[in-house]
């Protein structure tokens, strides 16, 4: 056997190793979840422990909601659009809401077991 042709033969399983790996990682990322699964307008609120998957709570008017059965750490993304803000309140009906508010385009992690109800305003 010849340098050339085991050199060849070299660089041809370097690059089929190469181009697996590549296709096993973009494969992976494609599977996952995202922000932009959240409709542009919205507030949605994932599921506890589930990072990007599993939109449990989505809304794009403004107004002011009653939460119930949501306990523990949760991703709250703000995907509205033109500044409007999406508000965490301790009380319901939209009462206590000094906690802090989420400004569009932005995401936070938060504990949504002392929150009672949450308001999205121009």
């Amino acid at each position: 056997m010849s340098r050339t042709s085991v050199r060849t033969k070299l660089a041809a399983g370097a690059a089929t190793g190469v181009m697996t790996l590549a296709t096993a990682i973009l494969g992976a990322g494609s599977a996952q979840a995202s922000p932009s699964d959240c409709p542009v307008g919205s507030v949605c609120i994932y599921g506890q422990g589930t990072g990007w998957n599993d939109i449990i709570w989505s809304r794009s008017a403004a107004g002011t909601y009653n939460l119930s059965n949501m306990e523990g750490d949760h991703v709250i993304y703000n995907n509205q659009t033109n500044g409007w803000k999406f508000w965490t309140c301790t009380g319901y009906n939209g009462t206590g809401c000094s906690t802090g508010y989420l400004p569009a385009g932005t995401y936070m992690v938060k504990n949504l077991s002392p929150i009672n109800s949450v308001k999205i305003t121009p």
